[in-house]
């Protein structure tokens, strides 16, 4: 399937993420934000490496930030802001060269030192909380 673009923003769904969204290999952007989304984001979004975009705000997920994000080379946005995932937040992240927008808060965990940036050099807006 060739779609790139997918927004499911305010729509109450509830419940795990399908598996086989991770099967949308050529998605640039998912947006899931403001649903009751729960579970672990599945693994199979690490297949995803044509992310531009990725935003899960206002959600219940569980389970750690996970690491599989830094293989996302292309990513130029990312929120996690109050979407249910714990810390800390990977200091791999730093990988992500492209990236100009990223905004992670309201992240339960053990306390961590703030997150090395200084590969981010395209980074424009910041907002960890």
């Amino acid at each position: 399937m060739n779609l790139t673009f997918m927004n499911l923003e305010a729509n109450q769904f509830s419940g795990p993420v399908p598996l086989e969204l991770g099967d949308l290999v050529n998605l640039e952007t998912l947006m899931l934000s403001s649903n009751q989304l729960t579970r672990n984001l599945p693994v199979t979004f690490s297949l995803l490496r044509n992310r531009i975009d990725f935003r899960i705000n206002d959600n219940n997920f569980s389970g750690r930030i996970p690491s599989f994000i830094q293989n996302w080379e292309q990513l130029n946005r990312l929120e996690m802001h109050a979407s249910g995932l714990k810390g800390p937040i990977p200091s791999s992240l730093s990988l992500l060269k492209n990236l100009t927008i990223l905004r992670i808060s309201d992240i339960n965990g053990p306390s961590q030192d703030f997150p090395v940036l200084r590969n981010m050099k395209r980074l424009a807006t910041l907002y960890v909380l």
